[in-house]
């Protein structure tokens, strides 16, 4: 009976949660992957005039797959025919309704770098970069061009300071590539775009 309650209660918690951050608009979820609701994201898109089967498929695979495993992760699911969610459709993230007429488009998102995954191994492929312990190494904190140019500037003083007064120059030290950002340890899957979203 206790097991029960507690199980109870547990689904009760992440119903309430669920509801609280339903997102009803476009803006509502872009402000939420902005920061206002930090963590790991999964969108799926689908279109509701395309097969309803594949659809189905796909999102089964994605609860059993991946939210089964990481549930922490903020899972949306957009129409992208829905009027008020085209500015994340069409502006922000650019899915290809095209595509998405075909099949589902998943988006997964971490501290502010995501990558678009289409294509029936979507979420065999996803469940590879989330279990990938570099991918989330290099995607928990966002690396801006800022951050890159910071970087290069502290390795040059490092390296002017170590240099022998004779001028010449040390070669013990080692320079971060000019203008690198971090989009993971490896390369989208084939079907797969990396974006970055803006935070705030």
């Amino acid at each position: 009976l206790i097991i029960a309650i507690v199980l109870l209660l547990a689904v009760s918690s992440h119903a309430l949660m669920q509801a609280v951050h339903n997102a009803k608009t476009g803006k509502d979820l872009i402000n939420y992957m902005e920061g206002d609701l930090p963590g790991t994201y999964l969108l799926f898109f689908y279109d509701h005039n395309s097969d309803k089967s594949k659809i189905q498929s796909m999102r089964t695979q994605a609860k059993e797959q991946i939210l089964a495993r990481h549930p922490d992760i903020h899972y949306y699911e957009v129409d992208v025919d829905d009027s008020d969610f085209q500015d994340l459709v069409k502006d922000t993230l650019k899915i290809d309704k095209v595509e998405v007429a075909h099949m589902p488009t998943f988006y997964v998102m971490t501290q502010g770098l995501g990558v678009k995954i289409h294509g029936e191994d979507a979420v065999m492929t996803i469940t590879k970069k989330l279990a990938n312990k570099e991918w989330y190494l290099a995607h928990r904190k966002q690396r801006t061009k800022e951050d890159a140019e910071a970087d290069k500037k502290k390795a040059e003083a490092a390296k002017a300071a170590a240099a022998p007064a004779g001028g010449s120059t040390s070669t013990g030290g080692t320079t971060p590539a000019s203008g690198s950002t971090s989009t993971g340890s490896t390369a989208p899957a084939s079907g797969s775009t990396t974006t970055t979203a803006k935070r705030r």
